[in-house]
């Protein structure tokens, strides 16, 4: 009994609980789950009503000094250009201050919080506005030309504020590994689709996916964000995941090509397809291409215990990007952005589902104690 004691007391403090939690046991078909009590406040809404209440008063000050008394919807100095800067200071500090509070990470090395603590942060800033500007994009087509009185327009900034500012504090509250791939799965699709959408040239499929990011389309800075973002969330990706994992030559591979495809993701943002950007943006387009490959082609020396049904899914994505290659290139049959549309889709949801491995693998280092449960009275 005294030893069962010490493994129970030996698997809570592994699990990082501490003798200040209520814990809460769940008995559902044979199994038994222990798990922190969630408390009924999970995120703090006394910040989040101040921060509310600080940016309306400088809203209010700012807006009562505008000598219009019609407050466009959109455009400058309208209630989309204030909450952009003054949303996203007060987003970013609800965010971070729930990040810091946020009992996932909490539970984990305290390296690896601080380590990804710059990253995320300046990820979700650049996040929150480009999701800001986004939002907007869309209003302004749905209702062009709006405009209200400055009573209206400062109730519209307070509710679309305390809304921004308590999605931003649970997003912090309940930020983990999961999460962080659906973020990237979001931010690389909805980004890409917003440019679609806001480009003025309704054309510019008869290009190439890479004209989204020129100087010849209006929505150029979305679509180069939008990749440099994916990037930033796909390091911070990588480095919460491998820590859970074990330190063998094949995984620090692993992580090397990771994290060149991700610094290859970024790049192909920071060199538009301009003319005076060509060269190197091809450069790194290609090695982009070829990291995947070879990444692909690995995979089974990489991660020795891979499932069949992953090792068969990478085969036929393989098998997908050469057909690509050759009905594109020798051939001729696929033009440019159908190639390039169908080769990111293919090598990203084999992307998405390998970093789905690489999460199930992490979870594998549970820490396991055998019990003698005696005679219940």
């Amino acid at each position: 009994m005294k030893n069962d004691t010490q493994y129970l007391q030996a698997a809570l403090k592994a699990a990082g609980f501490t003798g200040q939690d209520i814990l809460e046991l769940t008995v559902n078909q044979g199994s038994i789950t222990i798990k922190r009590k969630e408390l009924n406040q999970q995120v703090d809404l006394t910040l989040t009503l101040w921060l509310t209440f600080t940016t309306s008063v400088l809203f209010t000050i700012l807006l009562w000094k505008q000598p219009y008394s019609q407050i466009s919807l959109t455009g400058p100095n309208s209630i989309a250009s204030y909450l952009l800067i003054l949303g996203t200071i007060s987003g970013l500090i609800a965010f971070t201050y729930e990040f810091c509070q946020n009992v996932a990470f909490k539970t984990q090395k305290k390296i690896i919080f601080w380590r990804n603590f710059p990253s995320i942060i300046l990820s979700f800033t650049a996040i929150l506005a480009t999701s800001i500007v986004g939002f907007f994009e869309i209003i302004k087509l749905l209702f062009s030309g709006a405009s209200f009185d400055k009573i209206t327009t400062l109730v519209i900034f307070m509710s679309l504020n305390l809304a921004l500012n308590y999605l931003m504090a649970v997003i912090g509250y309940r930020l983990t590994i999961p999460f962080l791939r659906s973020l990237f799965t979001v931010v690389i699709i909805g980004g890409v689709v917003l440019a679609m959408a806001t480009n003025q040239n309704l054309h510019w499929w008869q290009y190439n996916l890479s004209y989204l990011g020129t100087n010849q389309s209006n929505s150029w800075w979305q679509f180069n964000l939008t990749l440099i973002l994916a990037a930033g969330i796909f390091l911070a990706l990588i480095d919460f995941i491998f820590v859970f994992l074990p330190k063998t030559q094949q995984l620090i591979y692993l992580r090397i090509i990771l994290s060149l495809i991700a610094l290859n993701l970024a790049g192909i943002g920071l060199f538009p397809n301009n003319p005076h950007l060509h060269f190197w943006h091809v450069q790194v387009a290609n090695f982009l291409v070829i990291m995947i490959i070879i990444l692909i082609v690995l995979i089974k020396w990489l991660l020795p215990n891979i499932s069949s049904r992953f090792l068969h899914l990478s085969i036929l994505s393989g098998v997908g990007l050469i057909g690509l290659e050759i009905l594109f290139q020798f051939i001729g049959y696929l033009s440019l952005t159908v190639f390039e549309i169908s080769a990111f889709s293919l090598a990203f949801a084999w992307l998405v589902l390998l970093f789905d491995h690489l999460f199930i693998l992490a979870n594998r280092g549970t820490i396991s104690y055998e019990l003698t449960l005696k005679q219940l009275q």
